[in-house]
């Protein structure tokens, strides 16, 4: 596993003790898994060693049909690319989310209008997705979901709850979602279901 050096923590190093740098890019999906195979191996001989996904990106999106249910084939696909990184020695950090609205917002690639309560979701607007305890309480199943799926990889760098979620809080000021009181709630479950 990657872990912040006990000598000193401005660095990393493998749980082994040898020290790690990571060496990559934020590669969020592709067009298809081919392509997205055949990136990964172009990074491994030009010996890269980490990536950024973005599992919300449509190649990797478990949650589409509604909020809440996982794709299994979807699944698969991730555990394919994390055993792909593995045998390339590239370690991954999986980003959780990155939508700003749930319905009706003005960015398509970041609405997910499944989880408003019109689609079955559990929230009225982003704010309640962020505020209201049924969204949360949702948010924590999705965690445990993926910790049972990918939660003792070694090849998992680690875990990011949402890309940018600052944009969210900027784009509905004044009355928005709590996005840091949300974070510190969520990141208190991250380091639960992933303590390594």
């Amino acid at each position: 596993y990657v872990r912040v050096s006990p000598r000193d923590a401005r660095y990393l190093e493998l749980s082994s003790g040898r020290p790690y740098i990571p060496v990559g890019l934020n590669m969020v999906g592709g067009p298809d898994v081919e392509t997205f195979d055949s990136w990964l191996r172009a990074l491994a001989d030009n010996r890269g060693n980490y990536i950024r996904v973005w599992l919300s990106n449509p190649l990797w999106d478990v949650e589409t049909e509604r909020s809440g249910v996982y794709d299994e084939q979807k699944a698969r696909r991730i555990e394919a690319m994390l055993s792909l990184c593995g045998q390339l020695g590239i370690r991954v950090k999986l980003t959780m989310e990155h939508f700003r609205s749930v319905g009706g917002g003005r960015q398509v690639w970041a609405d997910k209008p499944l989880h408003n309560v019109s689609n079955g979701g559990t929230a009225r607007d982003i704010a309640d997705f962020f505020n209201g305890d049924a969204s949360r309480a949702q948010f924590v199943r999705k965690i445990d979901w993926y910790r049972q799926r990918y939660g003792d990889r070694p090849v998992v760098y680690g875990w990011e709850l949402w890309n940018e979620v600052d944009a969210v809080n900027r784009a509905m000021l004044p009355d928005g979602p709590d996005v840091m009181k949300w974070t510190e709630t969520m990141l208190v479950e991250l380091r639960r279901a992933f303590p390594k």
